[in-house]
């Protein structure tokens, strides 16, 4: 690993970075946090100051992987931006359930409450639908009192495939699974 982050340190061109980046990432995919080589440091503040946006974000997601705490704020920060790119919001999403960090349930039901009302309209919605999906998923993480009445009060507002969703993560929990059989 440390061969690899020395090496990406004296790429210059930014698909040269990306290419090392996105690698980097998908060979640690599944690891909560993972030692950062010596270099890191340096080589994250390098490229966290690049004028591509995605090598920033990978830059991000490594420093999560790599257990910094600034990577892990500026990932809820992007992940809680309704204006940032939505497949960027997703991934973030995904690795910040799995690193399980006390502040990610907090930012699932944000993200349900402000989304929900736009995407979850039985008519149709934008397509940041995905983006409440997988919120509505990722609280099932996380055994956190305030997700079953965050939900429920929702419920009925949501389209049937995000109404599925609901059901599934507060059947995954006995506390907000008896919150559902008392709300029916």
């Amino acid at each position: 690993l440390a061969i690899l982050v020395d090496a990406l340190g004296s790429a210059s061109q930014a698909d040269s970075q990306l290419t090392f980046l996105r690698g980097i990432n998908q060979a640690l995919k599944g690891a909560r946090q993972v030692k950062a080589p010596e270099s890191w440091g340096e080589v994250s503040r390098k490229l966290g100051t690049s004028d591509d946006g995605e090598v920033q974000f990978q830059t991000t997601l490594l420093d999560v992987r790599f257990g910094l705490a600034a990577g892990t704020d500026r990932l809820l920060a992007l992940v809680a931006d309704a204006k940032a790119p939505l497949a960027r919001r997703q991934t973030g999403l995904m690795q910040l359930v799995q690193l399980g960090d006390a502040r990610v349930p907090a930012l699932l039901r944000k993200i349900v409450e402000e989304e929900s009302a736009a995407a979850g309209n039985k008519s149709g919605g934008p397509a940041s639908g995905s983006i409440l999906s997988s919120a509505i998923r990722g609280l099932a993480a996380f055994d956190d009192a305030e997700t079953a009445p965050t939900l429920l009060t929702r419920y009925a507002a949501l389209r049937p495939e995000l109404q599925r969703d609901v059901l599934a993560t507060l059947c995954g929990r006995i506390a907000s699974a008896q919150q559902l059989l008392a709300a029916i």
